[in-house]
């Protein structure tokens, strides 16, 4: 993969979108109380999400686990969100964008590539499955109106993302002895597993 700073082009950064919904709900402007909320998705299913500009309560984005990090535990996710192209995004076509976030690192969210190999798209285009084999999860755009953008999002098949691998703890009791050549000594070692359940 290649980076490129301020290529978000549906970002503050990198244009004049507003904030992706990782940046928002770190924010606290999405999923908190009061505000639109986000929804989480963990099993297949199909799922709407509403236009990203308006001011209602209905789901603003669908937030997907991508990847934990084996040593530091920080989640990845998708975040897939529907730009209607109304309002201060009237300036964009309606288009549903897929971004990663990575939990407690506020200045790592990207855009996402979603042709790699056939160039640079941005966009989820009605009828395009996107699947990265290493989460176990592939998404579909369904359909997209005035609306609404419903998606489809399929875990079957995949790998098991719920178990989170991890070193293990080893414990040796006594740490220290002293003996003689020949001499036998006792020790205690304990293996903790520390991979998720």
């Amino acid at each position: 993969c290649v980076s490129k700073e301020y290529g978000d082009i549906y970002d503050i950064m990198g244009g004049n979108g507003h904030f992706n919904a990782f940046q928002k709900e770190l924010l606290g402007w999405l999923n908190q109380s009061g505000f639109p909320p986000i929804t989480p998705v963990t099993t297949s299913g199909v799922y709407t999400i509403a236009p990203y500009e308006k001011n209602d309560t209905s789901a603003k984005a669908l937030k997907i686990l991508k990847a934990v990090h084996a040593l530091t535990k920080m989640r990845t996710y998708y975040y897939i969100e529907y730009r209607a192209g109304i309002g201060f995004d009237s300036h964009e076509p309606p288009v549903v964008l897929v971004h990663t976030g990575t939990e407690g690192s506020k200045n790592h969210s990207y855009l996402w590539d979603l042709e790699p190999d056939t160039g640079v798209d941005w966009v989820l285009d009605v009828g395009q499955t996107y699947t990265d084999s290493a989460a176990g999860v592939n998404f579909t755009l369904v359909s997209m109106d005035a609306n609404k953008a419903v998606v489809r999002v399929d875990f079957e098949g995949a790998p098991n993302i719920s178990c989170l691998r991890a070193h293990p703890t080893i414990n040796i009791s006594p740490s220290n002895q002293t003996g003689s050549v020949g001499q036998s000594l006792s020790y205690t070692v304990s293996v903790t597993n520390n991979n998720s359940s």
